[in-house]
C-alpha cells in the first residue's frame, strides 16, 4: 500500500472469498496492470498459511517463506528489490 491508503475494516464469507481468489486466478495481468504496481507477478495461493487469522503474523510467515522467490521474480524481470 502506499501512503494515504485507507479503508474501513470489513468481512466477507467463504464464498466471497472462494469466488474472489477464482477471479484473481482468471484475470490476465494486462487487464489489471494500470491498477496494480506489480500485476506482472502472478499471485502465488499458500493454503497452508490459511490457518493464520493475524494479519501481522500471517505477512511475516509469508516473508519467510517467500520471501527469496519473490526477489528473484523481481531480478529475472529486471526489478530491483
Amino acid at each position: 500500500m502506499s501512503a494515504g491508503a485507507e479503508w474501513e475494516p470489513f468481512s466477507i464469507s467463504k464464498e466471497e472469498y472462494d469466488e474472489l481468489i477464482g477471479a484473481l486466478k482468471a484475470t490476465p495481468p494486462s487487464e489489471i496492470k494500470s491498477h496494480a504496481r506489480y500485476a506482472w507477478v502472478r499471485p502465488d495461493f499458500d493454503p497452508s498459511l490459511d490457518h493464520i487469522e493475524v494479519y501481522l503474523v500471517w505477512a511475516m510467515a509469508v516473508c519467510q517463506k517467500h520471501r527469496d522467490n519473490w526477489h528473484a521474480a523481481l531480478k529475472n524481470a529486471g526489478v530491483s528489490g
